[in-house]
């Protein structure tokens, strides 16, 4: 692995579901990157953001209720505004993601 991989640090987006966002922690762990978990459905979200600085935000929305979707979309896009920091997927994909 190089050394540039090992450097990245990742904050993974979760949701209301606790093990939703399981993949992203095991892709992670898989690639030896340091990572944080934040739930964007918590109301210290933002707080919890901005303990540190990350390279790349990694989402899993959520696809339960139509509540918690919009919720998750609404502080995306605040992220997207506030924050330089790439995000994938992208806020568009994200967006029609169980979007029925």
């Amino acid at each position: 692995m190089t050394d540039n991989l090992k450097k990245i640090k990742v904050l993974i987006l979760g949701n209301e579901s606790e093990n939703d966002h399981f993949l992203w922690v095991k892709a992670c762990k898989k690639k030896n990157l340091n990572f944080d978990i934040v739930d964007v459905s918590k109301d210290n979200w933002i707080v919890e953001l901005r303990k540190d600085k990350y390279d790349l935000f990694l989402l899993k929305p959520p696809g339960i209720s139509a509540k918690y979707k919009q919720i998750y979309d609404e502080r995306l896009w605040i992220i997207k505004e506030s924050f330089k920091t790439p995000i994938y997927p992208s806020l568009s994909e994200i967006f029609v993601y169980e979007n029925k």
